[in-house]
C-alpha cells in the first residue's frame, strides 16, 4: 500500500487502480463534458494557442485538454477554445 497518490483500492470492477489514476480519469471526463456542450451550444471560440489566459497568465496552448478533442482547451474560467 503507497501512500498519497500512489494509495492503490479496488474500484467496483475489482480492478486495483491508485488514487491519481482516479482522479486524472474523472478530471478528462468533466473537461470532456463541458468541451462537448460547448461544441453542441455553439459556445466555443477560437484563438492561436500563443493567447495569454487573464486568470491565470500562462497560454491557452498550456490549459488541459481531453482526449476525445485534442485541439480543444478548457480555460480557467471554463470557456472552451479551439486552437
Amino acid at each position: 500500500m503507497g501512500r498519497g497518490w500512489n494509495r492503490l483500492f479496488f474500484d467496483r470492477r475489482g480492478k486495483e487502480r491508485s488514487v491519481k489514476e482516479v482522479i486524472s480519469d474523472s478530471l478528462d471526463m468533466y473537461i470532456g463534458y463541458q468541451i462537448f456542450t460547448s461544441l453542441t451550444n455553439g459556445t466555443f471560440i477560437r484563438a492561436s494557442k500563443d493567447c495569454i489566459c487573464e486568470t491565470c497568465k500562462l497560454s491557452y496552448d498550456k490549459h488541459p485538454k481531453c482526449k476525445d478533442y485534442p485541439t480543444f482547451r478548457l480555460l480557467c474560467d471554463d470557456t472552451v477554445v479551439k486552437l
